[in-house]
């Protein structure tokens, strides 16, 4: 489904991933692991087409998609909720729902919201609220729930549950789980917690100051005494 070559990106003369390449096949959930400035953001971001690469080529379902405007490359269903809970404070939980279908014209908007409100009933208690009176796991199910609306074949969760409560951690690794089993969606997971993290993929890659490091399955590399030390805490 998704084909990262040989990609390069900078910021100015930083270099923030050097001649990264991975795949995602269609129905896979992958992990992508690495420490802090590691450029698991900025790859999510030049797939996104918020970065450019300067170097490589990234292909959907076969088409280039590197250099096209991020809001086409949304509209062949790549999809990512971004790092920090971001929505619009100043809309509504419906709204900001909507803001997610901004490029749907079919029916099954109405049937993706009712998914969105069974597994996320508190969305729906506070549909009229603003965005911005949620609490921070609130937030996190808005996002996405907004991302839901958008339709994706391929989405991509960049550190989903980052400075949320366990409890409300765990619950968003149960929905990520389901959005995964239930709706068929190919996802590709950034995520700090390494061990859920590993548990849940298929396979998994390790990316260390913006190069690819290690790549396995989820099972292999929870193994491996290198992501032991450095990921796991063992």
């Amino acid at each position: 489904m998704l084909e990262v070559q040989n990609v390069s990106v900078s910021y100015g003369k930083a270099v923030a991933l050097d001649d990264v390449s991975l795949r995602v096949n269609e129905g896979e959930l992958i992990s992508l692991l690495g420490s802090n400035g590691a450029g698991k953001s900025s790859l999510l971001r030049t797939i996104s087409g918020i970065l450019r690469p300067f170097k490589g080529r990234i292909l959907f379902e076969g088409v280039e998609i590197h250099a096209m405007p991020a809001h086409e490359i949304v509209k062949l269903g790549v999809v990512q909720v971004p790092e920090g809970r971001q929505v619009f404070p100043a809309l509504t939980v419906r709204e900001n729902l909507m803001m997610g279908a901004f490029t749907r014209r079919d029916a099954a908007v109405k049937r993706d919201m009712d998914f969105v409100f069974e597994i996320f009933p508190r969305l729906e208690e506070r549909i009229d609220q603003a965005a911005g009176t949620l609490s921070g796991g609130e937030a996190q199910m808005l996002a996405i729930g907004r991302s839901l609306l958008s339709s994706p074949k391929l989405l991509m969760l960049d550190e989903p549950s980052l400075g949320l409560a366990p409890i409300l951690r765990n619950t968003i690794f149960e929905i990520i789980e389901k959005i995964y089993q239930e709706r068929g969606i190919t996802i590709l997971l950034v995520e700090q917690n390494a061990k859920l993290a590993l548990r849940m993929a298929a396979r998994a890659y390790i990316l260390e100051n913006g190069r690819l490091r290690m790549e396995g399955t989820g099972r292999s590399l929870a193994e491996n005494e290198h992501v032991k030390r450095a990921y796991l805490g063992y």
